[in-house]
């Protein structure tokens, strides 16, 4: 499992910031960003994937990768979007997974939303100045035992 983590991304909507999303995406990856961005795309279409505390939480798993990617994006300005609480999108966590390896891509999902639903951790990750303090912070909850 790789982590990355950005700060300061600008955009001025959600598809916009899918689109600067998947270009990030792509690049870690070394994978093609039209296809990452068709597929978050797709997947929002289908159900969007705001969690609330103003997280939105893309997730996409593809046929030809054998890794986990755990993308994290702190906004530079909130995004309005529909969202549970009502509270604009100022944090993105993104998944990208194997399309083979559903079970550890339901644990990947299922270990985020604890994480940010457990205010210490939000807070953490709130108050982060640095995106090694972000990446520290999400690898070491994804990496304990039965997270």
């Amino acid at each position: 499992m790789e982590i990355f983590c950005y700060k300061e991304i600008s955009a001025d909507s959600i598809d916009d910031l899918l689109k600067r999303i998947s270009e990030k995406v792509s690049n870690a990856m070394s994978y093609n960003q039209e296809k990452i961005y068709l597929l978050m795309r797709e997947r929002e279409n289908l159900s969007p994937t705001a969690i609330g505390k103003g997280v939105l939480l893309p997730h996409i798993r593809i046929d030809d990768i054998t890794s986990h990617f755990i993308f994290v994006f702190v906004l530079k300005e909130e995004i309005q979007y529909t969202t549970p609480d009502g509270l604009p999108v100022r944090f993105v966590f993104c998944i990208v997974s194997p399309s083979e390896s559903k079970t550890e891509y339901l644990r990947l999902v299922a270990s985020i939303v604890r994480m940010l639903k457990d205010d210490n951790l939000y807070k953490q990750i709130s108050m982060a100045d640095d995106t090694d303090k972000i990446r520290d912070i999400v690898a070491s909850v994804l990496t304990q035992k039965g997270a």
